[in-house]
């Protein structure tokens, strides 16, 4: 017994150096008590299987023509069956992908975050929506006011399909000529003009 005193020690002063450092956050003001209120007493009444399944977010990649398509039903099956969080959406017409979100959500027992890689504007995965140039491109014009308006008609066109999370702006500095993957995604390779349009957008 004596030889655990030194680990319990040790455990003790690191739980209490963990709690010197405690930060505390302040709640968004565009979160609303009745919405903290709603997430609160929804969190609460959440088994832990329930809570691990609002981590994952599933793959919805293939077009769907039908609500009887078998990777269709798998997908509802599984939202249902594992209490999934979100859905990332890849391609798809407007309409086709509109639908299937909304049969999506009146399954999911909490409502899905559903999101998608628009860095371009929702038409770089929505057959039908606006797509726009890369974000170096959008800097090339020199005008703060064309971030703010791809920004805004990217995330019209995102809400009106029932889209919640865009993946957008790419906020990375193109600073590393030996990585090919950021390039012209990045609005620059000046941290400033980088910050500039990304809180724009």
């Amino acid at each position: 017994m004596l030889k655990m005193l030194p680990l319990f020690l040790i455990f003790i002063i690191f739980i209490a150096g963990c709690s010197l450092f405690k930060k505390s956050y302040d709640v968004p003001e565009t979160l609303l008590d009745p919405d903290i209120g709603w997430a609160e007493t929804t969190l609460g009444q959440m088994s832990i299987d329930q809570r691990i399944g609002q981590l994952f977010m599933l793959s919805l990649s293939k077009p769907i023509y039908s609500d009887t398509d078998p990777d269709y039903i798998q997908l509802k099956d599984f939202v249902r069956r594992y209490h999934i969080g979100g859905i990332i959406v890849f391609g798809g017409e407007a309409f086709e992908r509109s639908f299937f979100i909304n049969d999506l959500q009146k399954d999911a027992r909490q409502p899905l975050l559903i999101a998608a890689d628009f860095e371009e504007g929702a038409g770089q995965q929505i057959n039908g929506a606006t797509k726009f140039i890369s974000a170096m491109g959008i800097a090339a014009t020199g005008n703060l006011q064309n971030a703010i308006d791809v920004g805004r008609i990217t995330a019209t066109e995102a809400r009106a399909m029932g889209f919640h999370i865009t993946f957008s702006p790419v906020v990375d500095i193109n600073s590393n000529p030996d990585n090919p993957i950021i390039n012209t995604r990045a609005f620059s390779d000046d941290p400033h003009i980088v910050s500039d349009y990304a809180t724009a957008y």
